[in-house]
């Protein structure tokens, strides 16, 4: 599931917001703050610097910030400065993670742990801040969690809901809910709104559809009540709804998702949209979906970028291959396993990422080899020798892709909760191509796979076609004719409206038997 743990506050209001503990004077009547100044070091270039990150004016700001670190490399604020617009300016994540980490090193060599007032420690609480948020970008969630802690211990920042997302990513779901816990005891209305998106998340990566929906449920009716800007809370009720089949109920809150927007969230509900509409057969409104999904990450900032582009250009392929293009399909299926997207700000890990891009790569290159093979039945020899040779070159991709997936499934838990409907910690793709799945992996291992799986979803008595149509898809390969046909009109008869591609998918494949 796609889940931001919480959008990047702005710098230069945290600051104001968490002068207070180290005593900094009384707000004055224009709503300043005086002790802000101190705390920064008086240095007119340096907060200008911070106000062209805040503006989103990072050229000028890395100007400014590499001016100071000419001039003295050892300048405090010139690291702090870079390192966060090194974050979320360029997305360069190990050189930010230096200067970050240099800018806290100055500062505690220079005046001690301990923050003091008359010190310029609100670099200190910068680097910090950023220091965390880098950390859980990268996945380094041990690290953003020591950061967490530091921000409690030298600034009284009690934030406890936050730690409940890296934990939840540490599996250490005991822990997480209890951090959870603590954030719902305070009246905090941001630490209860994230320690709901925590509970909604730890709900369905234990894989409990029912908890989950209600926690992710509970979530969204929060944020609405709260008048939230942010769509994650909705986006997240949505994937529990999908979870629980419930696709009307996931579109209508869907579509509440794309009313709101935040900068900095990774939830980008015209891509949730755009695979609904996709797996329904719903083209027409797909393709509005894919304009909405595009315009969406363009106005977002590029640290958000690298943490979906490969999952934005994976829902744009699968469009483009239910659309028959499967040569614009395989560019991005290639670029998407050269360039896997971070999994810091979500709930998967990278081996589901990389699964899917694989998956679809095989599927791209193999769509292109039969257009070629296609073309070349009908063209004069000398084309169709060469189109048959590119064909040749998009089989051998396709093996090779093919080869790349499968070796994704080494675990069990990722084939388990893959052949699973619309469950976390399945391989990220839509639902209506991963019976392409069963001949890379082989009908003995899927078949046994499923009589694993079945009981699992006792309650929840639709998921028995899907296992239908993988059985049937195992039938097919093993040649049992008659128990294809049977088991794909099973699954066809059982299939949710909404998942007309698979039913496309079960009716040939029930042909295909019968016809043999």
């Amino acid at each position: 599931m796609r889940r931001l743990a919480r959008a990047l506050v702005a710098a230069l209001a945290l600051v104001v917001a968490l002068a207070a503990p180290l005593g900094a004077q009384a707000e004055a009547d224009d709503g300043s703050a005086p002790g802000l100044l101190s705390s920064l070091g008086n240095r007119p270039e340096a907060m200008d610097a911070l106000r062209m990150v805040e503006e989103g004016r990072y050229v000028g700001a890395r100007e400014r910030a590499e001016a100071l670190l000419r001039v003295n490399a050892d300048d405090l604020a010139g690291h702090a400065l870079l390192g966060i617009i090194l974050h979320r300016g360029e997305t360069n994540l190990p050189r930010a993670l230096f200067h970050l980490q240099r800018a806290r090193a100055l500062y505690e060599l220079r005046y001690g742990e301990t923050p003091e007032t008359g010190t310029p420690y609100a670099w200190h609480l910068l680097a910090l801040v950023e220091l965390a948020y880098v950390h859980g970008a990268m996945g380094n969630h041990e690290d953003k969690l020591s950061h967490l802690r530091d921000l409690e211990i030298y600034y009284g920042r009690f934030s406890p809901a936050e730690a409940g997302w890296p934990l939840m990513r540490l599996r250490r779901y005991d822990e997480a809910r209890a951090a959870a816990e603590a954030g719902l005891a305070t009246d905090d209305p941001d630490q209860i709104l994230i320690a709901q998106t925590a509970l909604c998340a730890i709900e369905a990566e234990q894989h409990r559809r029912m908890a989950s929906y209600a926690a992710c449920s509970a979530a969204a009716d929060f944020a609405a009540f709260q008048g939230s800007d942010a769509p994650t809370a909705f986006t997240n009720a949505a994937e529990s709804a999908f979870g629980v089949l419930r696709f009307d109920e996931a579109e209508t809150r869907l579509m509440e998702a794309t009313r709101r927007f935040a900068v900095g969230t990774v939830a980008n509900p015209w891509l949730d949209l755009l695979e609904l509409y996709t797996g329904a057969g719903r083209t027409a409104e797909a393709a509005d979906a894919l304009r909405g999904m595009l315009g969406w990450r363009d106005r977002q900032p590029l640290f958000v970028d690298e943490q979906n582009r490969a999952e934005i250009e994976m829902a744009s392929a699968l469009l483009l291959l239910v659309a028959g293009r499967g040569g614009d399909a395989v560019t991005l299926g290639e670029r998407m396993l050269a360039r896997p997207d971070r999994t810091g700000f979500t709930s998967s890990e990278g081996v589901q990422m990389t699964a899917a891009a694989a998956l679809l790569a095989h599927r791209a290159h193999a769509l292109a080899a039969t257009r070629l093979e296609e073309e070349a039945s009908w063209s004069r020899l000398g084309d169709a020798v060469g189109l048959r040779a590119r064909a040749l070159r998009h089989r051998l991709s396709s093996w090779l892709a093919g080869r790349r997936a499968a070796a994704a499934f080494t675990e069990s838990r990722l084939l388990y909760a893959s052949l699973r409907p619309h469950l976390a910690g399945s391989i990220e793709i839509s639902e209506w191509i991963k019976p392409a799945l069963v001949p890379l992996l082989g009908p003995g291992v899927v078949s046994e796979a499923l009589r694993h799986v079945r009981p699992l979803e006792a309650d929840l008595p639709m998921a028995a076609a899907y296992f239908d149509l993988f059985a049937a898809e195992v039938a097919a390969i093993r040649g049992w004719h008659d128990e294809t046909v049977a088991l794909a009109a099973r699954a066809l008869d059982g299939l949710p409206a909404a998942e007309r591609l698979l039913q496309a998918r079960a009716a040939a494949r029930s042909a295909e038997a019968a016809l043999a």
